[in-house]
């Protein structure tokens, strides 16, 4: 995934990832460097993995190809039933992210990426982040991918290079505008041939890379990286897309 991929989120209402659904394979493929980022910190077998906010399920999808039980859960009805088509050896639940402490099952290994953190309001995260400590096994992974917010912070208005697919004559804008450290208008627009198919607007919440790892510390995560991207260059919060955290829960 790359650093400004939206992903369906567990929020109500996400009319913007409802109208993206029937795109979304063609506009955020899966990348192999992506999978093998996360599958390297699966330390032990067996192994449960949770993908949070799984979209189509395609991470999830591959876990379960490669003898993993794999999870994944997100908000978006269309998006969980195509998850279920095809990808039938791994399991899928509809929830919100706040339902997350309702799932029966333990993880090895659970992951957040696509931005998907940042469609919770920052006074939810800590009982978010308490959920998923309580659904992590001793010694289990945790890794949750953001963009970089510390650079966007840095301006009133950002806008990402327009995102071309010319196999499908697609093209996709995003920008964040009203910028502040309480919210970013979160603006996506489709356009296929020069013509907009749809633009679609939502809040998302920024939180600073040191604020995020404080608030983990604070429910009793460890942290153990901290990339700027998935081939493990170094976080710089003047340079980085993204910030892409690993963290455990002691043993």
């Amino acid at each position: 995934m790359k650093h400004g991929e939206p992903r369906r989120w567990g929020l109500a209402s996400m009319s913007l990832y409802s109208t993206l659904s029937g795109f979304y394979d063609r506009v955020f493929p899966f990348q192999e460097s992506t999978y093998r980022f996360l599958a390297s910190h699966v330390k032990a077998d067996p192994q449960n993995v949770l993908d949070i906010g799984c979209g189509p399920g395609h991470y999830v999808g591959r876990f379960a190809h490669d003898g993993y039980a794999a999870y994944g859960i997100d908000v978006d009805e269309e998006m969980i039933d195509l998850a279920r088509l095809v990808h039938p050896h791994a399991t899928f639940y509809r929830k919100d992210m706040r339902e997350l402490a309702t799932l029966a099952e333990r993880f090895h290994l659970m992951f957040c990426i696509g931005n998907g953190l940042s469609h919770l309001p920052v006074s939810d995260l800590g009982r978010f982040l308490q959920s998923v400590g309580g659904l992590l096994v001793r010694g289990g992974t945790w890794i949750v991918q953001t963009v970089n917010w510390d650079r966007i912070l840095e301006h009133e208005s950002f806008t990402f290079p327009p995102k071309v697919l010319s196999k499908h004559n697609l093209c996709l804008y995003r920008e964040y505008r009203q910028i502040s450290r309480k919210r970013v208008l979160f603006v996506l627009t489709l356009e296929q041939g020069g013509a907009t198919l749809f633009t679609e607007e939502l809040w998302l919440y920024p939180i600073p890379a040191d604020d995020l790892m404080d608030l983990h510390e604070d429910v009793g995560f460890e942290v153990e990286n901290h990339f700027g991207d998935y081939a493990r260059t170094p976080f710089d919060p003047h340079e980085s897309e993204a910030s892409v955290l690993v963290l455990r829960r002691p043993e």
